[in-house]
This record gives structure tokens, sequence and C-alpha cells, in this order.
């Protein structure tokens, strides 16, 4: 195609705007889905490992709101499923359990959906409690959930 750049000069115009669109408009729907998919589900979850929490980089000095438990049900062995009231604004919700009755806790996930969380790696016949944080905002994080009690199978 870069013949026309030399050989066949009338026609390098159309070869110019050929690379700009393709560079400008078609090339970005090729990396579009791993982007999204990064995102979406690896990001987040790498932070746990880094020690930083996400913030939100709105400028507006808005709160967040408090979140609450809607639902917490076991999932299958060794699993529980966490459902929480989703928070505006809010880019992830941190989790934490404590097996001796909140007395010591301990991070168990950090996640950027608030309707399906699954707490992985329970140890059956062991009562686990549970509590929850919206992270982002202009304060950081909201304050944590009641805890609830739940008991692995």
């Amino acid at each position: 195609m870069a013949v026309f750049l030399y050989l066949k000069v009338d026609w390098a115009p159309w070869y110019i705007a050929y690379v700009l669109l393709f560079n400008v408009l078609v090339g970005p729907v090729f990396t579009a889905g791993s982007v999204t998919g990064e995102r979406e589900r690896q990001t987040l979850e790498m932070l746990l490992t880094t020690g930083y929490l996400p913030v939100s980089t709105s400028r507006s000095s808005s709160p967040l709101d408090d979140t609450s438990i809607a639902d917490l049900m076991n999932n299958g062995t060794t699993q529980a499923l966490l459902r929480l009231q989703p928070i505006v604004n809010a880019k992830a919700y941190q989790v934490q359990t404590s097996i001796d009755g909140g007395k010591t806790w301990v991070e168990a996930i950090l996640s950027s959906q608030a309707r399906r969380i699954v707490l992985v790696n329970l140890v059956p016949g062991t009562t686990y409690a549970v509590r929850a944080r919206a992270i982002g905002g202009s304060t950081g994080a909201s304050s944590w959930t009641l805890a609830q009690s739940i008991m692995s199978t």
C-alpha cells in the first residue's frame, strides 16, 4: 500500500485517508474488548495486593452514603454469596471477615460490583462475621456495615 506514496503519487491522498481512518476509527475496536475486561475484572482485584485503595478522582466533595448488606447466603461448598446495596459514586466495595466474633478482621475481597460478591475458601462448619464498605467519593470510604454472620457449608 505504501507504494502509492512513491509510484502512484495521484493515489497518495487515498492512502493517507485510509491509514488515518483505520488508526483513528477502526483500530481501537480491536483493543476495546481487552481494555474493558481489564477494567471490569482484573484491575480492582489486583489493587488488593498492592496495599492501596481506589479513590475517586471526582473533584466534587460528596461523601459516600453508607451501604448495607442486602443478602448473605451459602453459595455451595466453601463459598458464600454477598449482595450489597449499591452506592452512587462508589468505585469498589471492600469486604472483611472475622472468625472470632469481630475482634480481628481479615481482608476477604475488593470487588468492583455490589450485587454479586462471592467469598471463597471458607472453612466448612466455621461461623464467619462479614462486613463491607464502599470505597471512593471525597471521604475515601463509607463506614462499615453492621456485621452479619453465616456458617459456611
